[in-house]
């Protein structure tokens, strides 16, 4: 058996070394950009629920493939994957809002605990509460908020 040794010449070495410190270079100041940029994002309330929310959807697409192929039920997941988006925006509203200490955002965190806890099945048969829930809440921040807003005109 016959080996062929390829050895670099000086000049060739140089290159390679040059190019290979420009690329770390490179890397390091990209990466400091990047950060730079994430953290000046995530000083946005809106821009922080758009990136969490893009790793997110893609998360759950890949969930959604994973039961419709094994479970089949990919469909109720779905319907999960929305009710816990609007629980996820109700509770960022009221975070956001100036009249957040006039209700009771425990109660909405805690079932949003408890819709993202319970499994397909659970939500299915829960489905109607958790809507009642949601759209009961909203509604009373609603009052709230706009009860709060005429009152200080």
């Amino acid at each position: 058996m016959h080996m062929v040794d390829h050895w670099l010449s000086k000049e060739e070495k140089a290159y390679y070394r040059k190019r290979l410190w420009r690329n770390i270079v490179q890397l390091f100041f990209g990466t400091i950009l990047l950060l730079f940029a994430y953290f000046q994002l995530q000083q946005s309330t809106a821009e922080k629920m758009s990136i969490s929310s893009g790793v997110e959807v893609l998360s759950q697409k890949v969930q959604l493939r994973f039961h419709n192929i094994v479970n089949k039920d990919g469909n109720a997941y779905q319907e999960k994957l929305g009710m816990e988006k609007n629980y996820a925006e109700v509770i960022n509203v009221v975070q956001n809002s100036s009249c957040k200490e006039k209700v009771d955002a425990q109660a909405l965190v805690n079932m949003y605990s408890q819709l993202k806890n319970d499994d397909v099945p659970s939500f299915v048969q829960k489905k109607t509460e958790y809507n009642n829930f949601l759209i009961d809440f909203y509604r009373q921040v609603k009052e709230v908020c706009s009860e709060e807003v005429y009152t200080q005109q």
